[in-house]
Parts: C-alpha cells; sequence; structure tokens
C-alpha cells in the first residue's frame, strides 16, 4: 500500500489468470458500509479523491467462472495529512539591546494533524535562519548585535511536514552606547597654540549612528575641558598665547588653553543617541614653542627725506630664539601695511620713502615658531626735498630756434620756482622766469642737432635732470638763383637760371617759381604773377609785346621751406622785323 494526502494504491497478488477481483471500501466516517470501488482483472488499484488524515476499511474478494471466493479480511489503511498553515506574523512582546521576544498565534489549519512544533526564523540580512525550535507559541532570542533590524517569521511543523512561513515582521534591538575609540593622534607636528588631531571611530557604534565626538583637553594642573564636539574625525585644538593671541584653523577649529613647551593628555569618545561612549586611551603630547611676543613701539628718525632709521626693544622670545625682525610701513589715512625691510638686529633702516610724507611704521619678531605679532605703529614726517626730475620733453623747432616743452615734476614738499635747461653741446644754460613749464631757446643754428636737458629748483635745491632730449633745427630754405636772358626775340623772352651755391643736401629736389609783373586788372597796379613753377632751370616767356621791358624774379623752394624771391630783372624783347613789300601786278 501507498498512501498520499487524497489517494491510497492498494495492491494483491495474483491466484489464477482468470480471476477477477472486486475491491470494496468503507468509510470510517459514514454509514453507507462497504461499497465496490473497483472490479477487474488487475491487482492494484489507486482510490483517488480521499480525505486527507482520514481511515478507509478495504475487503477483496475473487470471481471466476467457477463462482466468487469469501471476502478477505477486513484492513484499514489512512490517507497522509498536509503540512500545517501558516502561524500569524510574530509580534514583538519585549526588546532589550541584545534580546528580542517574540509572540505569534497557531495556524488556522493544521493540515490534518496535530502540531509538532513552531520554529521562529530570524534575518539579519544573510537570509532567513532558524533561531528557536519548540511547542510554545513564544520565544526569546538572545546574544542579538544592539540597535540591529531583524525579519522575523514564525513556521508550524506537523507529521504532515513544515508548514508554510508567516508574513515576515521587523524589529529592531535596542541600541547601546558606542564602544570605546581607539587613542587620538596628531595629524601635524605640535605648535605653541595648535594641536591639529584626528581619530577613528569606534570598532562598533552600538547599533545607532555616531551623532558627535568629544575630544577632552587634560592640563598639566590635572584641570579637564571638553576642546571638540562635533561630526569630523578630525579637529584643530587652538589655544591662547601671551596677550591672547589665538588661532581658529576653519571650522573644525576649537579653542582651549595651550601654553608653549606644556604637557598635555587628550582623550575622544564618540556619542551616539543613546549617550556617550567611554574615553579612549589617552594621548600625551608636548606642545611647541612659540613665535615671539609683539615689540614694543618703534622709535623712528629720518636721515634723509627718502630715508628713516627705526629702531626698537626686543621683545620675549617665547622659547626660541630670535632671528629677524620684519619692517612694515604704510600711509597713516588707510593703515595698508606692506613689507619695507628685514633685519637680525634692533634697528633697520627704510629706504626709498618719498619726501614730505607721512609713514606709519611697525616691527614683528620671527623665530623658529613662526612671525610674532606686529608691534603698535608709530608715525613719522619726511622732510621735504629738492624736485623730481621733469618728464614727457616735447619740442618745436624752426631754423634758428626751440619751442621746449615739458609736465610739471613732483615738488617734493616745496614749491618750484623756476627751471634750469643745459644745452650740453652749446656749453650754455638758460633758467625759466618762474615756474613756467615751456621755454624757447633762440639764436640756434640752423640744421644743427642739440641735447638738452631740463631740472627742477626749489628752496631745497636744484632737482635731478630730466632725460636728455635730442632735436634737430630746421635747414634754411634755399637762396633764389640769378636770371639770364638767353634769347629774345619780337615775341618772346627765353630766360634761364642755375642751381646758386648753397648749403643744401645733394639729394634735395629744388623747385622753382617764376613770376613777371604784370598791370592788377581792377586797379592797373603792377603787381607779380607766377608764370611758371617747376624744377627745370629755363623757360620760354611767349606772347609778348615787342620792343616792350619786362619785369621778372624768382624764388626756390625745397623740404626747408620756400626761399626768398630774387631782385626784378628787366628784359626787353626786340622789333619785329621789316614786313617784305608785296610785288606789283604784270600785265
Amino acid at each position: 500500500m501507498k498512501a498520499t494526502v487524497s489517494s491510497l494504491l492498494l495492491s494483491w497478488p495474483r491466484q489464477s489468470p482468470n480471476e477477477r477481483y472486486v475491491l470494496k471500501m468503507e468509510d470510517c466516517q459514514n454509514t453507507y458500509g462497504f461499497l465496490v470501488v473497483y472490479r477487474g482483472p488487475d491487482n492494484s488499484y489507486c482510490c483517488s479523491q480521499l480525505r486527507r488524515s482520514s481511515s478507509y476499511n478495504f475487503r477483496l474478494g475473487a470471481e471466476s467462472d467457477e463462482g466468487s471466493s469469501p471476502p478477505s479480511d477486513v484492513v484499514c489503511y489512512c490517507t497522509l495529512p498536509e503540512p500545517p498553515g501558516a502561524p500569524s506574523p510574530p509580534s514583538v512582546k519585549g526588546r532589550r539591546s541584545h534580546v528580542l521576544r517574540f509572540t505569534w498565534g497557531p495556524p488556522a489549519d493544521t493540515g490534518g494533524a496535530p502540531i509538532l512544533s513552531y520554529r521562529l526564523l530570524l534575518d539579519s540580512g544573510n537570509g532567513f535562519e532558524v533561531a528557536y525550535e519548540g511547542t510554545s507559541c513564544e520565544c526569546e532570542c538572545r546574544d542579538l548585535t544592539p540597535g540591529k533590524t531583524y525579519a522575523a517569521a514564525a513556521q508550524a511543523v506537523s507529521s504532515g511536514g513544515e508548514g508554510h512561513c508567516s508574513k515576515p515582521v521587523m524589529a529592531t534591538t535596542e541600541p547601546v552606547v558606542p564602544q570605546q575609540c581607539p587613542p587620538p593622534a596628531l595629524a601635524a607636528k605640535p605648535k605653541a597654540n595648535v594641536l591639529q588631531l584626528k581619530w577613528d571611530p569606534p570598532a562598533f557604534d552600538g547599533g545607532s549612528i555616531v551623532t558627535e565626538y568629544n575630544v577632552e583637553l587634560q592640563q598639566p594642573q590635572g584641570d579637564a575641558r571638553l576642546v571638540y564636539s562635533g561630526v569630523s574625525l578630525a579637529c584643530t585644538v587652538a589655544g591662547s598665547v601671551g596677550l591672547v593671541r589665538r588661532w581658529v584653523s576653519g571650522p573644525q577649529a576649537s579653542l582651549g588653553y595651550l601654553l608653549p613647551g606644556r604637557p598635555y593628555t587628550l582623550l575622544v569618545r564618540a556619542v551616539n543617541a543613546v549617550g556617550p561612549g567611554p574615553w579612549s586611551e589617552p594621548l600625551q603630547v608636548v606642545s611647541g614653542p612659540a613665535p615671539p611676543e609683539a615689540p614694543r613701539c618703534p622709535q623712528l628718525a629720518c636721515r634723509s627725506p627718502t630715508v628713516v632709521c627705526v629702531s626698537w626693544d626686543e621683545p620675549a622670545n617665547n622659547g626660541a630664539c630670535i632671528e629677524a625682525y620684519n619692517v612694515e610701513v604704510a600711509e597713516p589715512t588707510d593703515l595698508t601695511f606692506t613689507h619695507a625691510t628685514s633685519s637680525t638686529t634692533t634697528s633697520a633702516e627704510v629706504k626709498h620713502l618719498q619726501p614730505d610724507t607721512s609713514y606709519a611704521m611697525r616691527v614683528c619678531a620671527l623665530n623658529a615658531a613662526g612671525l610674532g605679532g606686529f608691534s603698535p605703529h608709530s608715525i613719522v614726517m619726511t622732510p621735504p626735498s629738492a624736485p623730481s626730475a621733469p618728464t614727457h620733453v616735447t619740442a618745436t623747432v624752426t631754423c634758428t630756434s626751440i619751442n621746449l616743452r615739458w609736465t610739471e615734476p613732483k615738488c617734493n614738499g616745496d614749491p618750484i620756482l623756476h627751471y634750469l635747461i643745459d644745452l650740453a653741446d652749446a656749453g650754455r644754460s638758460i633758467a625759466t622766469a618762474g615756474p613756467v613749464v615751456e621755454c624757447t631757446i633762440p639764436d640756434c643754428l640752423p640744421d644743427t642737432q642739440y641735447k638738452l636737458r631740463v631740472q627742477a629748483v626749489n628752496g631745497v635745491g636744484i632737482g635731478p635732470a630730466s632725460a636728455t632730449f635730442k632735436c634737430h633745427t630746421s635747414r634754411l630754405p634755399p637762396a633764389p638763383p640769378a636770371l639770364e636772358l638767353l634769347k629774345a626775340s619780337h615775341n618772346s623772352l627765353k630766360v634761364s637760371w642755375g642751381e646758386k651755391k648753397q648749403s643744401i643736401l645733394k639729394n634735395d629736389q629744388l623747385t622753382y617759381c617764376l613770376q613777371m609783373e604784370f598791370p592788377n586788372p581792377q586797379n592797373q597796379s603792377l603787381e607779380f604773377y607766377q608764370v611758371y613753377c617747376g624744377s627745370g632751370t629755363s623757360y620760354r616767356l611767349t606772347r609778348l609785346d615787342e620792343a616792350t621791358p619786362y619785369r621778372l624774379r624768382i624764388c626756390a623752394s625745397s623740404e626747408a621751406g620756400v626761399g626768398p624771391n630774387s631782385e626784378p630783372v628787366e628784359f626787353r624783347t626786340t622789333w619785329a622785323p621789316p614786313v617784305a613789300p608785296k610785288g606789283e601786278a604784270t600785265g
């Protein structure tokens, strides 16, 4: 016999090949008695559509041509039960940091067999595992991780097998305070008033996110102070030295009280929603030396209009020898200081200053620990000096003069009285009549180069000369050539002229303008009118009257300009030749 939940497979031995079998079944839960469920030659039969976990009685009879045998003894067989249904979802009855207590209800359908045991399955992220198995509908799960969320499901087990799991529920254990952090470490070399720290988070945060870290500073006298509270894994503990100088390096910095060269103890702890965890093991650290103190107000003395001598007293060095001093200078109106000079002693000279100007000066000291604070500033007024050198010198030249102009320089605290113009090549100098910025130099040679320098003069003295300015006078225009008569006729005059020797460049191109005197048509006064202009050296005047005098003059021009006219010259046309007599007509 082979049983399932809804069927029974029965078989029996065959006695004769010609036998037919009659299988009767009785349902123990009704009163119908035995009913035929099979008639045939096979020696096995499967009874299906039966109830689960139910008893059935069977008896078997045989038939042949000779007759029927008496029925067999009654046998009883049972169908198998089904697996039980899912229990009700677990509910959390209690929770602690390492314990969750669950309870659940039995399944509505046991599957036809009594429940043998229950199981509670827990999933911590790696799949469901059996955390409890027993007959009770309540269990306590121990040794759990604090602050961790678990998925829990219940399952029933019977002789029918393992039932379905209930719908899982989520449950979270209570968190605890974080574990101890590793001891802090230095992130950089200790300074006199700055300690840069870093640390690692605890191995376990207690099941709740770390909301902040606390750093405690223990001073040599035993005083403890919380110097940092924040979410970062690093901080800068800054202190005060001397005149309460505080260093704060960004949003991670906190103020403590650090002194140079002192031992300190530092501890760190993590804090979550439950509370602070235990303090870490201590970090022992010694602060470094400090920068020097700020010097007192320096003493200032003018050595010249552009040099000031600065002196000061040596300040406290705060544990490291002073290596140098820096002097800064600024205008008293805005006090924007810039570096002026450095010195290894307690005095220095500040050079390249402007005369008649107020200056503010301050000093700071430098040692191996860094730059100290600046002293209060002192103010000094430099004396006036001679004017500065004029600039932007320009000139307009002619043949015999130079008109010089320049830009007025700084007077340097004393008004400019006049200017001196030095003509180096000519060996002379000219003084202006007052503080004008223009001067005309007469009596210059034409076509000559001059080198000039300008100096301003005030009540203090003569200032430096401007840059040497070079200029070249213009050449003289060419002189007029001499007019000569080449040929005269009764109605024309041909005149010529030659180049007169003069100091002009050989490559100069001369242009000549020939003029002749005519009566003005309006008032009949005699005036000269141009009759030729060009580079030729001869010209023929035509359409003239016979035996008539004509007055001519000429001038020459070049790049240097137009030269003067020559003295008028008179030339006369000749008489016209007599007309040939006309011949008489002949008969």
